[in-house]
C-alpha cells in the first residue's frame, strides 16, 4: 500500500512540475529586462506555427511550441490579425498573442494638407506604404 502512494505522488509531482514549466514558458518573457523592441509584421494568412518559427529565430519568444499552443487553447490562433505590431524579448507569449489576437498594430499618423488634390494624396498614401498606388482610386 505504501508503494502505491510513492507512485501517486511521484506522479502528482511530475504533473505539477509539468503546469509549472507550461506557466513559465507562456506567462514569464525570454527576457524581462531587454529594451530591445521589434517591428513585427504579420501578413495575410500567416498562422500561429509561421509567426511562432519567425518570433524563435528572431530571438523574441523561448519556445515556439509553447507559443502555438497557448494560441490554440486560448482561442486567439484564428483571431490573430495582419499588420505591423511592436514587440520584444520582455514581453511574455500570452502578451503577445494578446496584442495579435486585439489588433494593437502600430499606428501611423497621416497628414493631409488642404488643397491636396486626389492625386497628391495618393501618392503621399503610396510613399507612406499605406495604399497600393493603383489600389487608391477604386477605393475612393
Amino acid at each position: 500500500m505504501k508503494e502505491g502512494k510513492k507512485i501517486i505522488y511521484k506522479i502528482i509531482a511530475v504533473a505539477l512540475f509539468g503546469v509549472f514549466l507550461f506557466w513559465f514558458g507562456i506567462y514569464f518573457p525570454k527576457n524581462p529586462f531587454a529594451k530591445e523592441i521589434i517591428v513585427y509584421e504579420i501578413k495575410n494568412g500567416f498562422g500561429a506555427s509561421k509567426i511562432a518559427a519567425d518570433l524563435r529565430k528572431q530571438d523574441i519568444i523561448k519556445s515556439n511550441y509553447f507559443f502555438r499552443l497557448y494560441a490554440i487553447f486560448s482561442g486567439s490562433n484564428f483571431k490573430i490579425q495582419a499588420g505591423k505590431y511592436i514587440i520584444g524579448p520582455n514581453m511574455s507569449i500570452a502578451k503577445i498573442i494578446e496584442k495579435f489576437a486585439n489588433g494593437d498594430v502600430v499606428k501611423e499618423k497621416i497628414i493631409i494638407l488642404e488643397g491636396w488634390r486626389l492625386k497628391d494624396i495618393q501618392e503621399y498614401l503610396t510613399e507612406k506604404n499605406i495604399c497600393k498606388k493603383e489600389k487608391f482610386f477604386e477605393i475612393i
